[in-house]
């Protein structure tokens, strides 16, 4: 479906065989413990990541997904490796760099070696402006560096950068700088729209895209697919469309000021719940709503990850356990 302003969803934001579908023969179920690969980086990842957004929290003014707590963040993510997660997603606009420093506290000893890190830049924190110039990238990068606690960076994203400047050559040397010196290991471009994916595949340097791809944003079916069989990695967001599909929330939901889904439309939020409820009629017998929506997602063949956004253990538990088998939903 197509979203619009302050409807839920318009606001966040040598070639590799297409990822093929990773199903137990005895239990039909998908778990964050079985990998895949990243496009052509060749990065072996589980294919359910943690997404960051929410464990930023709202610091500095941002939009967040209302109040966190640290020590529940940071168990959180111990708890996501734990069940063998070996993908984590974050920005520099997350809490305004919150929520890399949060990753970094973990990404102690032997654990950086296990993990696959991928962060965007390309906002300026704090102004919520685009400088995608080659000096603010670098001075970006180092500073998401500094927090992660990591001396590299695997998977770099720009992001949500208008499509026109990515066969910039200007850009494009920056980004191969960047690259060269080591702090990042692989490049990549976290798109707005997903009709933003083609500008993506004639830049010609872009190894992933990340999209938002849910059971309610079917849009970018056709263009995960083209950038698969070109060999980009594909990197779902939102698989649970903001809360929409977690199954504990309806269109009556009050969120907290600092929450962006405050500014959602009234009629947005009962069009999707709307939708929700139909959703909800193929969920298998014994599976949660959340469950169904994230595996499902991951039937795309195209999909290498699916990142799953959490702000607490019990979040992860119900998130990033096998994900029963259902065919036929996309």
């Amino acid at each position: 479906m197509k979203t619009h302003d302050n409807d839920p969803g318009s606001l966040h934001e040598q070639q590799t065989p297409v990822a093929k579908r990773s199903i137990d023969a005895k239990s039909g179920s998908l778990s964050v413990k079985r990998e895949r690969t990243l496009g052509r980086t060749g990065l072996r990842i589980s294919e359910i990541g943690f997404g960051g957004c929410a464990i930023g929290g709202s610091l500095n003014g941002t939009w967040g997904y209302g109040p966190t707590n640290d020590n529940e963040s940071l168990a959180a993510l111990q708890k996501a490796l734990d069940l063998g997660c070996t993908f984590f997603d974050t920005a520099d606009t997350y809490g305004s760099g919150h929520s890399e420093h949060l990753l970094g506290r973990i990404l102690q000893g032997s654990v950086r070696s296990r993990v696959v890190v991928a962060t965007k830049v390309g906002y300026v924190p704090g102004c919520g402006t685009h400088d995608f110039s080659a000096r603010y990238l670098q001075q970006a990068v180092e500073r998401s560096l500094l927090r992660l606690n990591t001396p590299y960076i695997d998977i770099l994203q720009l992001h949500n950068p208008p499509p026109e400047i990515l066969g910039n050559p200007e850009l494009i040397k920056a980004v191969d700088t960047i690259k060269r010196s080591g702090s990042a290991r692989h490049v990549g471009v976290s798109v707005l729209h997903h009709h933003h994916l083609s500008a993506c595949l004639d830049a010609g340097w872009v190894e992933t895209v990340q999209v938002r791809f849910n059971l309610l944003d079917l849009d970018a079916k056709s263009s995960l697919h083209k950038a698969a069989e070109a060999g980009l990695g594909v990197i779902a967001r939102e698989p649970l469309a903001n809360g929409c599909l977690c199954g504990k929330r309806g269109s009556d939901s009050v969120f907290a000021p600092n929450d962006f889904r405050s500014l959602w439309s009234k009629r947005g939020l009962l069009k999707f719940y709307d939708q929700v409820e139909q959703i909800k009629k193929t969920v298998p017998t014994g599976q949660s709503l959340a469950r169904h929506a994230i595996a499902s997602v991951l039937e795309e063949s195209a999909v290498s990850v699916a990142i799953v956004g959490c702000k607490t253990v019990e979040q992860v538990r119900e998130n990033f356990g096998d994900t029963s088998w259902n065919s036929g939903n996309l």
